[in-house]
């Protein structure tokens, strides 16, 4: 699965640069729903096929999510690892996001159908979304 497959295009219609967003965080609502990071110079090998999507995510709030934890670092051992990518490798400016809002009883049950199809279709899950 890449974002030029079926699945992501409905889900994901508007990608956006996550520099942009670290510009200006209102640009994410405060609201649940699904959320995917892509490389933006296109796709990468993976076990099986290719694919330029990084992290599939889910949250109860967006902004938070991305702006708190993965822009400022604060978290757990993954959004650490993440925003170390971002930040201090600087990959921010070679990634795109987009988001997906769903309700608060679906977004974790999407989330999860979208990465066991990504898992179906490469046999791995996205590089990001694996522990390290």
């Amino acid at each position: 699965m890449n974002s030029q497959s079926e699945t992501m295009r409905n889900l994901f219609a508007q990608w956006v640069p996550l520099s942009k967003i670290g510009k200006d965080p209102k640009f994410i609502p405060d609201a649940c729903g699904l959320y995917v990071f892509r490389k933006r110079e296109g796709d990468f090998g993976r076990l099986v096929g290719k694919s330029d999507i990084l992290y599939i995510g889910s949250s109860k709030c967006l902004r938070q999510r991305i702006v708190k934890n993965y822009l400022k670092g604060v978290g757990g051992k993954t959004t650490k690892r993440i925003h170390l990518n971002l930040i201090k490798r600087a990959y921010m400016e070679h990634i795109d996001l987009s988001f997906a809002l769903k309700g608060e009883k679906e977004y974790e049950k999407f989330e999860k159908e979208l990465r066991e199809q990504y898992e179906n279709e490469h046999h791995e899950f996205p590089p990001w979304n694996r522990a390290a």
